[in-house]
C-alpha cells in the first residue's frame, strides 16, 4: 500500500514554511505497509511495514487524519490464549512517521527502535470491555495501563463510559529526564437513534502528569483539533497536561454529521511564576458523503490562549486552524 501527499496550492505552514503555524504534513511519496501475513489455527502472524492501532489509540496509533500515516517495520502476533481473551504481541524495529524527521531506519540506535508492545483485551461480563497493556518505547518510556469501558443500553439511549489509568517510567536520556508519571482518561456519553437523526454527545476529563508522553500516539484525536498541545504531549509535557472536555452533534442520512466541542487546558501544576491555565478551544465538524465513493470534510478549530500561558512557553498563542478535504474510495480487482 502506498501514499502520496503532494504540493498544496497553499504551503504557507511549518514545516514547510517557517514563520507559520505547525501542521504535520508535507510533500512526500512512500510504500505506506508491504508484509508477509500467515494463519494458522487461530494464530495470525505479520512480519513487515504495518499499521499497529490499539485501543483508542491514545498510546499507539496509526495518526490517520495526516496524509502520511505513521507505520512500523514489525513483528507482530495475534492470538487468543483462553477463551474471551484477545492478545497482540508486537516488537518494533523502525518508526516511519507522519514526519520525514520522525523515521528511523531499523538498526538506528533511535527511540522507538526494537520497543515491545503487549496488549490483552477481555470482556469479564456482557457490556463490558478491558484492556491490559505493557508499552516499552526504547530509550524514552515503560507504560502501564488499564482500561475498562462499555455501553450500557436504556430504552431507546445508549450510555457510554470510558475509565482509563495507566503508570509511566520516563527515561528520556536526550532531555535528561528520568521520572514516573501517572495518566487517567474518565469519559461519559450518551447517543440515541430517531430514525434518520441519531444525537449524541459526551463529557470528558483527561489528565497527563508531568513528564507523562505518548509519542507514538494518534494525537489529533486528543486536546483539541488545533493541535496547540501535539508535539508537548508528544515530547515533553514540561508542566503535565489536564483537559476537561464537552462535545455534542447529530448525525443525519441526509445532511451529515455535525458536531462541536469545546476543552479547558490546564497544568496539574502551576508554572514556575505562577498560574496554571494554557487557555480553552472550540472545535467545528461537518461531514457528508456526497457522492457514493466520495465524502466532503469540514473542520474549524479556534484556541484561546491564557495570559497565564506566557508563564510556560507552551500553548500561549492564539491559533485557528481550518481545513476541506475530500475522500476517495475505490479498488481494483484483477
Amino acid at each position: 500500500m502506498g501514499a502520496y501527499r503532494g504540493g498544496s496550492p497553499v504551503d504557507h505552514y511549518a514545516p514547510l514554511k517557517s514563520g507559520y503555524e505547525f501542521v504535520a504534513d508535507e510533500d512526500n511519496f512512500r510504500l505506506t505497509q508491504y508484509y508477509a501475513d500467515y494463519l494458522w489455527n487461530g494464530i495470525n502472524l505479520k512480519l513487515g511495514r504495518q499499521v499497529i492501532n490499539l485501543d483508542n489509540q491514545r498510546f499507539i496509533g496509526s495518526v490517520n487524519w495526516r496524509q502520511m500515516p505513521q507505520t512500523f517495520a514489525a513483528a507482530r502476533v495475534d492470538f487468543s490464549p483462553y477463551r474471551g481473551i484477545k492478545a497482540t504481541v508486537a516488537y518494533i524495529v523502525s518508526r516511519q512517521g507522519v514526519l520525514k524527521s520522525l523515521s528511523t531506519q531499523p538498526f538506528d540506535y533511535k527511540p522507538f527502535n526494537h520497543s515491545w508492545l503487549v496488549h490483552l483485551s477481555f470482556e469479564p461480563l456482557k457490556g463490558v470491555k478491558t484492556s491490559l497493556y505493557s508499552y516499552n518505547w526504547k530509550m524514552n518510556s515503560d507504560t502501564y495501563g488499564v482500561n475498562i469501558f462499555g455501553n450500557l443500553p436504556y430504552g431507546g439511549l445508549k450510555f457510554g463510559y470510558w475509565g482509563e489509568y495507566a503508570h509511566q517510567i520516563v527515561h528520556n536520556s536526550d532531555s535528561g529526564i528520568w521520572d514516573t508519571a501517572n495518566y487517567y482518561h474518565l469519559k461519559l456519553s450518551l447517543n440515541t437513534d430517531w430514525g434518520n437523526l441519531k444525537p449524541f454527545g459526551a463529557i470528558g476529563f483527561e489528565h497527563l502528569g508531568k513528564h507523562f508522553i505518548t509519542p507514538l500516539a494518534t494525537l489529533h484525536r486528543f486536546n483539541g483539533w488545533a493541535d496547540v498541545c501535539l508535539k508537548y504531549t508528544a515530547n515533553t509535557d514540561t508542566y503535565g497536561l489536564n483537559d476537561a472536555y464537552v462535545y455534542a452533534g447529530v448525525s443525519h442520512q441526509r445532511f451529515g454529521k455535525f458536531e462541536a466541542a469545546f476543552h479547558r487546558f490546564t497544568a496539574p501544576e502551576d508554572f514556575p511564576q505562577g498560574g496554571n491555565k494554557f487557555g480553552n478551544e472550540v472545535d467545528f465538524l461537518w461531514s457528508k458523503r456526497v457522492f457514493k465513493n466520495t465524502s466532503l470534510l469540514v473542520k474549524y478549530a479556534k484556541y484561546n490562549a491564557d495570559s497565564e500561558a506566557s508563564q510556560a512557553g507552551v500553548g500561549d498563542k492564539d491559533t485557528t486552524k481550518f481545513w476541506v478535504m475530500l475522500n476517495f474510495k475505490f479498488g481494483v480487482s484483477f
